[in-house]
Order: structure tokens, then C-alpha cells, then sequence
């Protein structure tokens, strides 16, 4: 079963002394709270943002929770039963093909291997020391530190790899578009705006364009540098609104109103900063978040006459029920409910600690640590 693979990374970390087993006929330690490192991996793949959070889809998996999940159940049983990892529906969550809904954490969340096995081995009845979060003497680290701030501010939603924009975060060390090294793309197309030419320049904050994108107040004019981020984008206006109400109601078939006025609502891909409309930046066909809004008919990633995830006898958009879509019910809430959190999403700038930590990773050389 493809939940034990896990385990060999496990057995690794057993070995560097990140983790400890308990004794078997002993220890009940991994019944307390969520510990650190896997409380770290929770916050910045799982809950984020119109997910797993108070008031959006439960469980909430944040910290604010105090672990309270831990001994509740889902549609699939038992959220963690100590000890079995084969009924802790957590687990059978995080691989393919779960009982219930679709795996976790959706694209294009990432949880990698070591991630899983710190994940699977607290269920399994592994010990975690209580050292925080990991990045310790003081030594900023990327895993521990600041990705985190990337996951909670909604930036691997539209920066990895298989998306229209051109930066990766998701996996920024990576070749040739990874947020560590990679050329801004401002900086060639508009180089009398002087802005730095590296989106990341290790060990030199003040000349990597990320430090000017997070800045609060932004300190780049947005027509020589895009827009601020975390990106924030404009509820639909009720324009819009009555708009998508109206095509939905008429059949939501693919004609000349879509292309004319439902499109330029959704976006269009090919050119995001341009055209992106407020839906494809991260709801796209190269991997982004379903549904995908640039085909919006697909019979199987699309939304039209496709099962909602939130609720699977509900469709994201029903031909001629505005009013039953999913779509239109996250377009239109203003808060979160029981189909998560309104769209599109809206995120905090980083405070002065989050933009500290992330200028002090740079500085240290951008690490993958």
C-alpha cells in the first residue's frame, strides 16, 4: 500500500533523531497535542485560506484549534485513531483515491515525502520532542519558516510550476523558473522601471524583487512592476454578478455570451496580468485548483454539470439554476460557510515579523533548508 512508502523516509528521520518511537507496550505521547512539526506541515499545506480553518471547511486544522480535530470524525470515520494508520481517515486523506472527496491537500498544495512521514508517523505512534518548530538557534529556515508564510498568504496557488505565471514557489530552488535565481520578468519588459532583476538574489534582499512585491506599503509602481502581492483581487460587482446569474439560468452553454461577458469575468490564461479576469489565476488547466474556469465545459475538470467537491450532489454550475450553483454561492458570500470561503480569496500583506523572517533568509544566501 502506497501509505507504508512513507515510512521509509520515516525511518530516516528516526535515525537523525528528529523523532523518537514510543515503546510500545508504553508511551501515549502522540495523544497530546499536535506536535510542532506536524502542527508546521498542517498550517502550510491544509490550513490555509477557504480551507481548513474556523468557519470554512472543517475539520480546522489550524493551530488556533488546539488540536480539538484530533478526536473528532469525518464523513470517512475517525480523523486519527493512535496507532492505525489504516482507520485514521487524516491518513486516508493524504494518499489517492480516499473513501471520501478527493485527496489532500488539492492542487497544487504540495506534501512531500518527508512531510507525509512525519504526518503518518505521529498517527502511527511516533515521538516528537517538544523543540518548536524546528529551525532552531535562531537560523532562519525556508521549510520551517518561510514557507509557511508562502502557503498561508495563497502564493503556491498561482506560483508553481505547472501554472501561467512565470515565478515557481512551490518549489522555488527549482530550474528555470524557481523563485531563487530566476529573472523578473518586469525588469526585462519594462527596464527603465529599474526594478531588481532577480526575483530572489541570494544575499542581497534590497536587489530581490520579492522583498519590493511584499512591501506594505508596495514600493514598485504597479504599471512597471505588477501588482502588490499577496494578490488581492475585487469581488465580483453586481454587475458581474447578475451577469454570470443570467447566463447560468439560460442554459450556461458555450456561445457568444460566454466568450463575450462570462469570460472576461473568468479570465483568460494566456496572459494573466493582462487578462486574468478574477477566477484563472489559480483556477486554471495546468495544474491549478479546480475547477477550471478556462474551460469551464470540460465534462471532467470543468464546471459545468460537474459535482461540486464541496458538496457531491450539488454541481459547481447547474445548467438553468443559478441559484443551486456552488459557483454562485461562493461568488456571492461575503464570508466563509459550508462551501468554504468566498471567491475570490483575499489575504493579509505580511506583517513587519512575516517580511523580516523572509528578508533574513535571503540575506542568509536563500537556502533550502
Amino acid at each position: 500500500m502506497k501509505r507504508r512508502l512513507v515510512l521509509a523516509p520515516l525511518l530516516a528521520l528516526c535515525g537523525c533523531d528528529q523523532v523518537q518511537r514510543i515503546d510500545e507496550a508504553g508511551g501515549s505521547g502522540s495523544e497530546g497535542a499536535v506536535p510542532p512539526a506536524v502542527q508546521q506541515r498542517l498550517t502550510q499545506s491544509c490550513a490555509i485560506p477557504s480551507c481548513h480553518v474556523s468557519g470554512s471547511v472543517a475539520p480546522d486544522l489550524s493551530e488556533a484549534s488546539g488540536g480539538a480535530w484530533v478526536s473528532q470524525s469525518g464523513a470517512g470515520g475517525p480523523y486519527v485513531t493512535f496507532g492505525d494508520v489504516e482507520n485514521s481517515f487524516l491518513v486516508e486523506k493524504l494518499f489517492e483515491a480516499p473513501s471520501v472527496g478527493s485527496q489532500m491537500p488539492l492542487p497544487p498544495g504540495v506534501l512531500e515525502a518527508v512531510d507525509l512521514a512525519l504526518i503518518v508517523g505521529w498517527v502511527a505512534g511516533v515521538d516528537f520532542p517538544d523543540d518548536g518548530t524546528g529551525s532552531g538557534g535562531g537560523e532562519v529556515s525556508y521549510s520551517a519558516d518561510v514557507r509557511p508564510i508562502f502557503a498561508a498568504k495563497g502564493c503556491l496557488a498561482c506560483h508553481h510550476d505547472d501554472s501561467a505565471v512565470d515565478v515557481d514557489i512551490v518549489d522555488p530552488f527549482s530550474e528555470p523558473n524557481g523563485l531563487v535565481g530566476s529573472v523578473n520578468t518586469w525588469a526585462e519588459a519594462y527596464p527603465e522601471g529599474g526594478t531588481p532583476m532577480l526575483n530572489v538574489e541570494p544575499g542581497d534582499p534590497d536587489e530581490s524583487f520579492l522583498i519590493d512585491k511584499l512591501a506594505d506599503p508596495y514600493v514598485v509602481d504597479p504599471a512597471i512592476g505588477g501588482a502588490a502581492m499577496p494578490l488581492n483581487l475585487e469581488p465580483l460587482t453586481d454587475q458581474e454578478l447578475a451577469d454570470l446569474r443570467a447566463w447560468i439560468d439560460a442554459g450556461a452553454n458555450d456561445d457568444a455570451t460566454f466568450e463575450d461577458v462570462i469570460r472576461p469575468i473568468f479570465g483568460d490564461e494566456t496572459r494573466l496580468g493582462a487578462r486574468g479576469g478574477k477566477c484563472t489565476y489559480c483556477h486554471h488547466s495546468f495544474g491549478g485548483q479546480p475547477p477550471n474556469l478556462s474551460d469551464p465545459f470540460d465534462p471532467d475538470t470543468g464546471a459545468v454539470g460537474v459535482p461540486s467537491l464541496f458538496d457531491a450532489d450539488s454541481m459547481i454550475i447547474e445548467p438553468g439554476n443559478a441559484e443551486g450553483s456552488i459557483l454562485v454561492q461562493k461568488v456571492e458570500a461575503t464570508e466563509a460557510g459550508a462551501v468554504g470561503g468566498p471567491m475570490p480569496p483575499t489575504y493579509e500583506p505580511l506583517t513587519d515579523d512575516e517580511l523580516d523572517t523572509v528578508r533574513a533568509w535571503v540575506e542568509a544566501g536563500a537556502p533550502d533548508n
